[in-house]
C-alpha cells in the first residue's frame, strides 16, 4: 500500500523552471477559458438584415448584445427597427422617434428588447427604455457633437447585464452608468 508523499509533490515547485513553467500553464488555462466563454456566444451568421428582413432599406448599422435574441437596425432617414433574431420578426419603432426628426440619427446600441440608444448629430442621446424617452445632454453633463456610441459588456463579465453606455463626441469620451443614470469622464 502506498501513500502520498507531500514531501516528493513539492519537489516540484523547488525547481525555479518547474515552477515558471507551471505558472504559465496555469495562466494559459485562465486564457482558455476567457476565450471558450467568448467564443460560445451565439451569433447571427445567417441573418442578413437588409437583403432579407428589410428589403428596400438602407441598412446604417445594427447593433446586438448577444445575451439577447433581439438587435436594434439603424436605417436612413431615422427608422429604427428591433428584430428578433430567433423568429426574424420585425418591430418598426421609427414612429416613437417622429418628435426627433429635426436630428439625424447616426449611431443606435441596444442594452435589451426594451432599451435602445439612438445617437444623433447633435449633443443628445436618446434613450428610449419601457416606453418612455429621455435625452441625455448636456443637462447630463456630455459636452460636444456626438459621433458614436457603444455599450460595454466587459465590466459585468459574469451576470451579462450592461451597465456603461461609451459615448464618443468631438469634446472627448463620456460613460453613462446606466444604473446609477450619471455620466462621467473616464
Amino acid at each position: 500500500m502506498t501513500y502520498f508523499n507531500l514531501t516528493r509533490f513539492f519537489i516540484i515547485f523547488e525547481n525555479p523552471n518547474r515552477s515558471l513553467m507551471l505558472f504559465r500553464i496555469f495562466l494559459l488555462l485562465i486564457l482558455l477559458l476567457i476565450c471558450l466563454r467568448t467564443y460560445s456566444q451565439p451569433q447571427d451568421v445567417d441573418l442578413q438584415v437588409s437583403a432579407h428582413l428589410l428589403p428596400g432599406k438602407k441598412v446604417l448599422r445594427v447593433k446586438r448584445d448577444f445575451y439577447d435574441p433581439y438587435l436594434w437596425v439603424l436605417a436612413q432617414n431615422n427608422e429604427v427597427y428591433r428584430v428578433n433574431s430567433l423568429t426574424q420578426s420585425i418591430d418598426d419603432y421609427t414612429a416613437t422617434f417622429t418628435a426627433y426628426n429635426n436630428l439625424q440619427f447616426i449611431d443606435i446600441a441596444g442594452r435589451s428588447r426594451d432599451t435602445v440608444f439612438i445617437a444623433t448629430n447633435s449633443t443628445n442621446v436618446i434613450q428610449y427604455g419601457s416606453g418612455s424617452i429621455s435625452i441625455l445632454g448636456s443637462g447630463n453633463g456630455l459636452n460636444g457633437i456626438v459621433n458614436s456610441i457603444g455599450i460595454d459588456y466587459i465590466p459585468d463579465f459574469f451576470t451579462g447585464k450592461a451597465s456603461v453606455l461609451w459615448i464618443a463626441t468631438n469634446k472627448g469620451i463620456y460613460g453613462y452608468y446606466m444604473d446609477k443614470g450619471q455620466i462621467t469622464t473616464p
